[in-house]
């Protein structure tokens, strides 16, 4: 009887502290999102950024061709509050995908990232994680 009952409150407190880890993950800032055309075609990108499959911000973005007048586009916070955020651009049938989680620590939770759009051969991402808040620069 007294093993049954050990193996329960190891059953118990294992499948809490598994509850209390996925608590205690740490969440993103999005601090900055910079998109960028670097085709020789003018570009629409659909922006959005989610959160347990929810839109929390949507925003469609036009770049005109490499060389042009607006080739990129900086979003300074597009979320106030940290969170498990998913960011995704989209052109007709190409899409990339950021899992925030993935690009942060404890101790860097801020996440900036830079996508440029090439044309045919798609999206490249940078992503970077930091431990403070980066600002716009107005020089």
């Amino acid at each position: 009887m007294r093993r049954r009952q050990m193996m329960v409150l190891l059953g118990c407190s294992s499948g809490l502290s598994g509850c209390l880890s996925w608590q205690d993950e740490p969440e993103a800032f999005v601090d900055n999102i910079t998109l960028q055309n670097t085709s020789d075609e003018p570009v629409d990108l659909e922006l959005s950024i989610s959160e347990t499959g929810s839109d929390v911000f949507t925003e469609t973005v036009s770049l005109s061709e490499r060389y042009g007048e607006k080739t990129n586009v900086a979003i300074w916070e597009p979320v106030t509050d940290p969170g498990r955020y998913t960011i995704r651009v989209t052109n007709d049938d190409r899409t990339v995908e950021i899992n925030t989680i993935g690009e942060i620590s404890r101790d860097q939770p801020r996440v900036f990232a830079i996508i440029r759009w090439s044309g045919g051969s798609g999206f490249v991402t940078d992503v970077y994680s930091s431990e403070e808040k980066h600002t716009s620069s107005t020089k």
